[in-house]
């Protein structure tokens, strides 16, 4: 007798005399990988979608985990659930340029693991410059973060929010927004506002801002390592060519020596 295992914790016996041979074939799995849209923008939503089949209607379903895949760095996991093989996640942290993405299932003893073939995620600048400048809407989508990031109220023009990179609390390094866009046409600054929260010096805590041209390979030391606690908004304007891709990285640098946490407030950033 041949028993096919379908995902449930039962299978087929003989309890015949003389007993019959029996064996269980486990369910090979196959995952495929689909993500949309492709090609997108930093800072779009790009929806992952994990299938792995057979999809088994049984009790126990097919039962794993799905796990997302930027060459080797994790973006994330979903369980497969019983009776249902699809696994959806929402990115939007994939920084400009070409991304090779996988979906590694791994399921129980009796049902394969697989890895779906590399999808090429393709990933523009936005053509309209700075998104999400002012952080009033979408949180801190557009920009990557390392380090604290956050969000506080209110912002450089008394509403709003405004981007808070470092702290409360003592970090340890450097805390970071980034984002690539290319520079509109007839555009020719890109402006910003910023609030340094230092409570020590400048040999061990800062704010810097660079600018980096991708077109050229040029980078600008916009601001300087700066150390200051007046509690006021300064702004900055940097000449950009229209027409290059560039990338803006906002910083803040704190030793993480307990009673004089530093962080940086920035908000407005746009190009005109």
């Amino acid at each position: 007798m041949t028993a096919t295992y379908d995902g449930d914790s039962t299978y087929a016996t003989s309890t015949s005399s003389p007993a019959l041979n029996q064996t269980v074939t486990a369910l090979a799995s196959n995952t495929t990988l689909t993500a949309s849209p492709n090609p997108s923008t930093t800072g779009q939503a790009v929806t992952l979608t994990a299938t792995v089949s057979p999809s088994s209607s049984a009790a126990a379903g097919p039962s794993g985990t799905v796990t997302f895949l930027d060459g080797t760095s994790t973006l994330g996991t979903g369980a497969v659930t019983s009776g249902n093989g699809q696994v959806t996640l929402n990115t939007t942290g994939l920084a400009v340029g070409q991304h090779s993405l996988t979906a590694s299932y791994g399921g129980d003893s009796y049902r394969n693991a697989s890895t779906s073939g590399p999808v090429v995620q393709n990933v523009t600048a936005p053509a309209g410059g700075v998104v999400n400048g002012g952080f009033d809407t979408g949180g801190l989508s557009g920009w990557t973060q390392a380090g604290t990031d956050g969000l506080v109220s209110p912002g450089h023009s008394g509403g709003g929010s405004a981007a808070q990179v470092g702290g409360t609390s003592p970090t340890n390094g450097d805390s970071s927004l980034s984002q690539t866009f290319t520079v509109p046409t007839g555009a020719s600054a890109l402006k910003l506002a910023y609030k340094v929260v230092c409570p020590d010096t400048v040999r061990y805590d800062w704010a810097t801002v660079t600018l980096k041209d991708n077109t050229t390979g040029t980078t600008k030391t916009v601001l300087a390592k700066t150390c200051s606690n007046t509690g006021a908004w300064q702004t900055l304007s940097m000449s950009v060519t229209a027409g290059h891709s560039v990338t803006l990285k906002l910083v803040s640098h704190d030793d993480n020596w307990a009673g004089d946490p530093t962080y940086t407030l920035y908000d407005d950033v746009a190009v005109s």
